[in-house]
């Protein structure tokens, strides 16, 4: 057989060469970089882990938040009876909760809503000033009450009139011109309420201002604000109109003063007598 030339040999598709296409592999080129890769893979874990833990410490301080107010509430509910001291204790009966006073109960339920934080805490402070007021601590009840008379629609309305129940319970423990003192900060405090004709609660402004002015010997005036109460509260169809007809009726009886009522609560609002 002939022996090939150079030329048969580096014809066109004779004895090809291997030839490497596409550069670098996608390994070759991580391989460099491994160890940045694995830093920040590190980093984005460490970050992960920190998010979603501080996410579920979150929630469990609001699950815990929420069942201290749900305690809270729990002891709101239960009735006041009076104690018998020489009531011999039945072992087979289920457990007391009742109170004997309206004034340990509210100390019970001070004492759960402290444990309470955050927006649950927020959400019932309207009802932890209430308990304060109840309890005697008319300083801390008047600050709280302050603090959310700028709230909106209701809750802003229950809150300044707790300011006035709060003057009003001061001039009752006062004497002289201390005593009218506070009940010009109660007057006050009622009329600026709710000065809105058509906003919510303006029957209670109006009949809470005639009570001051009653007590203020004001009578004609307290007649005049009763009067305006009652065609309020008739437009509205409020069960304090009952109570505004008492009130006009006492006006022509001999002057007794009367203790201060309790703050209304927004959800179920109760009217002095």
């Amino acid at each position: 057989m002939a022996k090939k030339s150079k030329e048969e040999d580096a014809a066109p598709g004779v004895n090809p060469q291997a030839v490497y296409i596409g550069g670098e592999s996608l390994a070759d080129r991580i391989v460099p970089h491994v160890k940045k890769i694995l830093i920040v893979i590190g980093i984005v874990t460490v970050v992960m882990t920190v998010f979603f833990t501080f996410r579920w410490w979150q929630h469990r301080k609001a699950e815990q938040a929420t069942g201290a107010l749900v305690a809270a509430l729990d002891h709101a509910e239960r009735p006041v009876e009076a104690k018998d001291p020489a009531a011999t204790p039945d072992p087979d009966a289920p457990p007391d909760e009742s109170y004997a006073t309206h004034a340990e109960r509210a100390a019970a339920v001070l004492d759960t809503l402290r444990k309470v934080e955050g927006d649950p805490r927020s959400g019932a402070a309207l009802l932890e000033a209430d308990l304060l007021f109840e309890t005697g601590q008319l300083d801390q009840a008047e600050a709280m009450f302050r603090r959310l008379s700028g709230r909106d629609g209701i809750e802003g309305v229950a809150a300044r009139e707790g300011v006035g129940f709060v003057a009003e319970a001061r001039a009752q423990a006062a004497q002289g011109e201390a005593h009218t003192a506070a009940l010009e900060a109660a007057l006050e405090a009622f009329r600026a309420s709710q000065p809105d004709e058509a906003g919510p609660r303006r029957e209670y402004a109006l009949y809470h201002e005639g009570r001051i002015l009653a007590q203020l010997g004001k009578k004609e005036e307290a007649r005049a604000a009763f009067e305006k109460a009652l065609e309020k509260a008739k437009e509205v169809a409020s069960e304090l109109e009952a109570t505004i007809e008492v009130r006009l009726t006492q006006l022509d009886l001999p002057a007794v003063t009367a203790a201060p009522a309790a703050p209304a609560a927004p959800a179920a609002p109760t009217a002095p007598n």
